[in-house]
């Protein structure tokens, strides 16, 4: 018993580690179901209040991602802290600790006696510095066999004052005579080492004082040395003048000029870079207030019209040759030829010398040599130019973008949208001569161009502007004004919004004429009056943002609930689950989120938002969780739309099995889909998509905002990825809306 520790407190905190306590757990394997993961094991076992062995649980989480591995910790952390499970805890802080952070886990798993694992760390490390501070003296180990040694005590600090630190010479003559001594048993009387100590000294002076001279010697032939070459420097700098500039025109030269140059002394390690190298790419020449690092990323998705997003795909160079006309016809003046423009760039020089053209632009050269009517070279060139079809590198479409004004860089950046972007026979003739698959193909048609059978089977509203009729699913009326007017943003209406972007500095690309739409009220703190007055064509959806849950008070709930009674409420949302939050209040967004599904009605759409953690780009977890919610909760029937759709196609499939009536949004987000989700899309049944601008997010302008104006721009880019037209779009977007909200 002398061993063990007697305090009554750390034999409490042993107790749970017993057998008896360690076997009271549930097995994995009851819980997990054919074809599932361990996640849902886990998800299941914790609304059941079960505590799963914390061994089986880590092992089985060894495959999952961290992020699934860190929600199904804390669900199985809260059961634990509710049963007061010391032993659960204090094994898997220890597996976390591996795998994640200590902080993380001291925050999100902390133990039931409140020990971080940090201060445990710093308390044994204080134990062991005052245990040194109470050390005695050392003890010498010749005094064991010879306790009669006599023995002399001094004090180390008047030694290290009176004994300045040694040089490294001193050092081993003094580590030699150490071990010369360690064979001598004796010790030493007082007044002989009295004598020893100066004698050293004595000598240590004596070397200090030859070093100090051979230092002065050493200088002395350096500057000699020193004067010598600069003496033959200066008869040699003409020729390295003219040696440097005969290098500065190879192309080696140049290379190494962009080399990192080091130089180092005896104190100091000094790295330049070329002040070229430092504010490269750092800005746009066009002065649009752009600091992107990537020069070719912001000229691509900002400047560029969109049949130059992608490289080598020859279906897109006829497309790309009349764009090319247009800007050369703004950027010129008349009479310019495609020459004329190649010969200016080659005189200017407006590119760097130390750029050149990838191979890969090859392919898309040859093409448009074949369209230009021009013999293409054996190699493109990029300095000097030597063809036209040059001039489609993404470089020489920015050089000649600085000569136009800024409407024209506007323009040239949504061509194809407001005009005709290529004749009928140029794409023909492409087709016949490339060998692209012809569902690469991208067909941008006119506005005038709509097929007059789809209107003849739809009461759409009419409009004597000319302009297609929109409906914008979803926007925010209080977060919009609250950017447009942050000093008045009560009382501005949507007729407002649209007001101010069409007749702002920076108008839609895509004039249309938005006939209706869904304002979006989110925020339990910004609700309307339950008897607010809407004029106009705009319905009303009201819900609770996942983000915004911990306001939704009971008062709010009254409130919400009073709302869903007005005759303006069509929808209820949105609502949902946002993962970005921290893992540990995912569980009560959850409770919230089903607390509201509970309000809802078959014929009452639902708009959900659902956003994973950061990193989870298509949210196909925090998607089946939401459906396995709604699956206990809801009706099949129950109408829902999908706000702001980024997920895969499985994701779509999933939705129409569980909920047919389900209706998916699309946002301008479409511009940086991946290949994946570009296939959810497509996915997506014609007559389950709607169009929605999500104002004030994605805008498409060179505001920081967006508005239901600019619904037209978003329709554009959607209808890149269908293969439909614009106007096709808009038109059966605005029929599935209806539908679904009511005319």
């Amino acid at each position: 018993m002398s061993g063990q520790d007697s305090s009554p407190e750390k034999r409490s905190w042993k107790k749970p580690t017993n057998t008896r306590q360690r076997t009271s757990f549930a097995s994995l394997d009851r819980f997990r179901q054919p074809g599932q993961s361990a996640l849902d094991a886990v998800r299941r076992a914790s609304e059941e209040k079960c505590l799963l062995d914390p061994k089986e649980l880590y092992i089985s989480l060894l495959k999952a991602t961290p992020e699934e591995r860190k929600e199904a910790l804390l669900l199985q952390y809260e059961v634990a802290k509710e049963k007061k499970s010391h032993f659960w805890i204090q094994e898997m802080r220890k597996n976390a600790a591996c795998d994640f952070p200590v902080d993380w886990v001291d925050d999100n798993m902390p133990a039931l006696n409140g020990q971080r694992m940090r201060q445990h760390r710093t308390k044994s490390s204080s134990r062991s510095a005052s245990s040194l501070d109470n050390l005695e003296q050392p003890h010498d180990f010749r005094l064991d066999s010879n306790p009669n040694l006599p023995v002399h005590r001094s004090d180390a600090a008047d030694l290290l004052q009176e004994d300045p630190k040694p040089k490294k010479s001193s050092m081993k003559s003094s580590s030699s005579s150490q071990s010369k001594e360690k064979k001598k048993v004796t010790l030493v009387e007082p007044e002989q080492r009295s004598k020893e100590v100066e004698s050293r000294r004595q000598h240590r002076r004596t070397q200090e004082q030859k070093s100090s001279t051979s230092k002065q010697r050493s200088s002395r032939e350096e500057s000699r040395h020193t004067h010598t070459q600069e003496r033959k420097r200066d008869t040699s700098t003409s020729k390295h003048k003219r040696d440097t500039e005969q290098r500065s025109r190879s192309p080696r030269r140049r290379s190494s000029e962009r080399r990192r140059s080091v130089s180092e002394s005896e104190d100091t390690l000094t790295v330049s870079i070329p002040s070229s190298k430092v504010q490269k790419d750092l800005t746009c020449p066009l002065e649009c207030g752009s600091h992107d690092k990537k020069l070719r990323r912001h000229v691509v998705e900002h400047h560029l019209p969109i049949m130059f997003k992608r490289i080598n795909v020859n279906l897109d160079v006829p497309a790309q040759v009349e764009a090319l006309k247009w800007l050369l016809s703004k950027a010129f003046e008349a009479g310019t030829t495609l020459q004329g423009a190649v010969d200016w760039i080659n005189t200017s020089r407006p590119i760097s010398p130390d750029y050149g053209l990838n191979p890969i632009h090859h392919g898309m050269c040859t093409t448009a040599c074949r369209i230009l009517g021009v013999d293409p070279p054996e190699v493109f060139t990029l300095h000097p130019i030597n063809s036209p079809a040059v001039l489609l590198f993404w470089r020489c479409l920015l050089a000649i973008l600085t000569r136009c004004n800024s409407q024209d860089i506007r323009d040239f950046r949504w061509f194809g949208f407001s005009e005709p972007t290529m004749a009928v026979e140029v794409v023909q003739e492409a087709l016949s001569e490339s060998e692209s698959e012809p569902g690469d193909l991208i067909v941008v048609d006119e506005c005038d161009n709509v097929d007059s059978d789809h209107s003849e089977h739809f009461d759409e509203p009419s409009t004597s502007s000319g302009l297609p009729n929109v409906f914008d699913s979803h926007f925010h009326l209080d977060r919009t004004s609250k950017v447009i007017w942050p000093d008045n943003p009560n009382g501005h209406t949507v007729e407002e919004l649209i007001s101010v972007s069409k007749h702002g500095s920076s108008r839609p690309s895509v004039p249309v004429n938005v006939v209706g739409g869904v304002v979006v009220y989110s925020e339990p703190q910004n609700y309307p009056a339950a008897d607010f007055q809407l004029d106009g064509p705009w319905k009303v959806a009201a819900g609770v943002h996942p983000k915004h849950y911990q306001k939704f008070s009971t008062a709010k709930r009254l409130a919400l609930n009073g709302l869903l009674e007005h005759p303006k409420v069509a929808a209820l949302g949105e609502i949902g689950l946002d993962r970005t939050i921290p893992p540990g209040e995912w569980r009560a967004q959850e409770l919230v989120f089903e607390n509201v599904l509970r309000m809802s009605k078959p014929e009452l759409p639902l708009v959900l938002h659902l956003r994973g953690p950061s990193g989870d780009t298509y949210g196909s977890d925090v998607t089946g969780r939401c459906q396995a919610i709604m699956r206990r909760v809801c009706r099949r029937e129950q109408k829902i739309h999908v706000h702001c759709f980024t997920g895969l196609s499985q994701v779509v499939n999933d939705w129409l099995s569980d909920f047919p009536n389900t209706f998916f949004g699309v946002t301008a987000a479409v511009r940086r889909f991946d290949e994946e989700q570009k296939s959810g899309l497509r996915a997506i049944p014609r007559n389950r998509l709607l169009l929605e601008t999500d104002a004030p997010y994605f805008p498409v302008g060179n505001v920081p905002y967006s508005t239901p104006a600019y619904l037209g721009d978003t329709a554009a880019f959607v209808a890149v990825y269908l293969n439909i037209g614009p106007c096709d779009l808009m038109q059966l977007t605005l029929r599935n809306a209806m539908t679904l909200y009511g005319s």
